[in-house]
């Protein structure tokens, strides 16, 4: 599951400023995105823009999804 939680922005497109929070990642109830801001604090993932992670999941998607798997030696 993915899930965006809004932050304000000051700068920036009006995409990035309208889109912008935290974005997490979860599988199966857990979250694989969690790590420790610069402030010390732990969050559920980075601070980015939601626009430019769904362009990105939109461009990339089929390619993650399709490729064949490699074994790895």
């Amino acid at each position: 599951m993915f899930s965006l939680e809004f932050e304000t922005l000051d700068t920036g497109s009006d995409e990035e400023r309208s889109t912008f929070g935290t974005f997490a990642v979860e599988v199966n109830g857990q979250c694989l995105t969690e790590g420790v801001g610069p402030d010390g604090d732990l969050r559920t993932g980075p601070r980015v823009s939601g626009y430019h992670a769904a362009e990105w999941l939109l461009w990339n998607w089929w390619r993650r999804r399709s490729r064949p798997h490699m074994p790895r030696a």
